[in-house]
């Protein structure tokens, strides 16, 4: 199912930020409501957040608990450091797990963001910007992992000792069982944990 880049414009960073249930424990208060958006921004705009990170976070009264992976140490000092400074927030206990530097887990990484991103039935889900472009024109020039491929990407791609967690959002079930099986034929891949979430709001209209 090819899919219309325009649904990157979507909440797609804030629903990549939410943790399964924190929603739901939310009381509707307009300032507590107000604290999440600053800190759901604070997380999207960190420097070098990419699809090959997840982060999450839990909020409290005045406390943040932030979790998911991030793939450099840096970007997690940096989650925090930012939240931090969000007014309202006393506290923040980080449990962001670093991802462990491997050559092959670094292999994995991108030979599943080709799989994925440039198969005909998932083609949509790429940026399609100017960043996206230079990127792809220039990935055999580059060190990949200096810098990960830019832009608010739907599916998030965790590489840990070779297993891989596909997270984020798809529009159809179709599309999240060809992520998966997209995953799951790169060389090397142990095992597949796919969390991606059906949110049909990602259809085109």
């Amino acid at each position: 199912m090819r899919q219309s880049s325009a649904f990157v414009g979507l909440a797609v960073a804030a629903a990549l930020l939410w943790r399964v249930g924190v929603g739901q424990a939310l009381p509707q208060q307009p300032v507590r409501a107000e604290l999440v958006g600053k800190i759901q921004k604070v997380l999207a705009e960190l420097p070098y957040y990419g699809m090959f990170d997840h982060l999450v976070f839990e909020l409290e009264d005045d406390r943040v608990t932030l979790g998911g992976y991030a793939f450099r140490p840096l970007l997690k000092d940096w989650a925090e450091r930012e939240v931090s400074r969000v007014a309202g927030v006393d506290k923040v206990d980080n449990q962001i797990e670093v991802l462990p530097d491997s050559a092959n887990d670094d292999r994995i990484r991108m030979a599943a963001f080709r799989a994925i991103y440039k198969d005909q039935g998932l083609a949509g889900y790429g940026f399609g910007g100017e960043t996206w472009r230079a990127f792809t024109r220039n990935e055999h020039e580059i060190l990949y992992f200096e810098r990960e491929p830019l832009g608010i990407y739907p599916i998030h791609i965790i590489v840990k000792h070779g297993n891989v967690i596909l997270v984020g959002l798809v529009a159809s079930q179709e599309d999240k069982t060809l992520a998966g099986v997209k995953a799951n034929g790169v060389s090397g891949v142990f095992s597949v944990t796919n969390n991606l979430r059906v949110d049909t709001r990602m259809q085109s209209p």
